[in-house]
């Protein structure tokens, strides 16, 4: 009886131990990346900040958002990313006045709220 419930035990453990490897699997790599990234750029990492941008300037696996991409880009450049100046720049321009009165706005409520204490 004891083996009989041993190797249940440890049968019922692998499969638990494969289903969170399984998940991951029908994730796409643009969701592993904004699962991972995301929580540190809200913790104030401007590299992660900086490829949050990325993900949502490119539309790679999200709807592409120019708004949030500039304002990730502006959080991670107020905290001396400088790479961050040049394509911020650029999705400036592929904006119209309001959308990027719009992204200024986010970009400042981004700094009060992501920018660590760098």
């Amino acid at each position: 009886m004891a083996k009989w419930f041993k190797a249940m035990w440890i049968g019922a453990w692998l499969a638990a131990a494969t289903v969170p490897a399984m998940a991951a699997e029908t994730l796409s790599e643009t969701e592993m990346a904004l699962g991972y990234y995301l929580p540190l750029a809200e913790q104030g990492e401007p590299y992660a900040q900086l490829t949050i941008g990325e993900i949502y300037m490119e539309g790679a696996g999200v709807a592409p958002d120019l708004i949030s991409a500039y304002a990730w880009f502006y959080v991670a450049l107020f905290q001396g990313v400088q790479e961050a100046q040049p394509i911020m720049e650029h999705v400036m321009e592929k904006m119209n006045p309001a959308d990027q009165q719009q992204a200024r706005a986010l970009a400042e409520q981004y700094v009060k709220s992501y920018a660590g204490s760098r």
